[in-house]
């Protein structure tokens, strides 16, 4: 039986992920190539300043930790990632229209 994290850990969880997208999301924008399915998101990541950066990527962390608990199988992790990040972005435009 895979364990889920306890509600005391999630937030811990959404903080550690989202640390861990905001160093892919710096990576990325000083990356020469990226994978393609990422590069669109590179060249408009280029754009925003380390803050904007820091939430986009705490909300992804948010979204990530909540549904990766319990872990998903390996070859599902770079869909959640993306599903991740895509639904990051449309949370901070929502932030933003208000």
């Amino acid at each position: 039986m895979t364990k889920t994290a306890t509600s005391d850990a999630q937030p811990k969880l959404e903080d550690f992920y989202g640390d861990i997208f905001f160093e892919i999301m710096i990576g990325m924008t000083k990356a020469e190539t990226v994978e393609a399915e990422y590069a669109k998101f590179r060249e408009t990541a280029r754009q925003w300043t380390k803050e904007q950066l820091r939430r986009i990527a705490g909300l992804a962390g948010q979204y990530y930790a909540r549904h990766a608990n319990p872990p998903p199988p390996k070859e599902k992790v770079p869909a959640l990632k993306m599903r991740a990040i895509q639904w990051a972005l449309e949370q901070w435009e929502n932030e933003k229209a208000k």
